[in-house]
């Protein structure tokens, strides 16, 4: 039986499908590199302060590997996403498989979900920078790795 949207549904699926192998294969293959690779984040590499997000490679790279302690150091909010990850793919096969979306997407997808998911991570991002700020990780880690410290060190000696 097809229904209205059908091929939309498909490329969706397979989109989740890919993605979502992608990056877990990228995390398994590229924890070798990790700690050699680049800082990429815009707000670490101008300003010299950590995003919500950073740390989360290093985390992923970790979590492919089974090191939890160590993935949890670098960014605690890796493993929720993480297992989003894991989740995803035999939940997109099973989709495949029935031609349609299971239930629980009204709740994954709920506003209540989240603004709550957003406040949690603003809350864990503002207390693990205090916590840096406080502990002098937050200069030695990441402003002194910063572009902008670089440069100016650089130009001003």
């Amino acid at each position: 039986m097809r229904f209205p949207g059908k091929d939309e549904f498909v490329r969706n699926r397979r989109l989740v499908l890919l993605l979502a192998t992608g990056v877990l294969v990228v995390s398994w293959a590229y924890e070798p590199y990790v700690d050699r690779g680049p800082v990429v984040c815009v707000l670490h590499g101008v300003l010299g302060l950590p995003c919500p997000a950073c740390g989360l490679t290093h985390a992923f790279c970790n979590l492919a590997h089974g090191r939890l302690a160590a993935a949890a150091a670098h960014n605690a909010f890796a493993f929720p996403l993480f297992i989003l990850f894991l989740v995803a793919i035999p939940t997109a096969v099973i989709e495949l498989v029935l031609e349609r979306r299971l239930t629980f997407y009204n709740f994954l997808y709920s506003r209540r979900l989240a603004y709550t998911l957003g406040a949690v991570l603003a809350l864990y991002h503002v207390t693990r920078s205090a916590v840096w700020l406080l502990n002098g990780r937050l200069y030695t880690d990441y402003f002194t790795t910063s572009w902008t410290y670089h440069l100016w060190s650089h130009v001003f000696g």
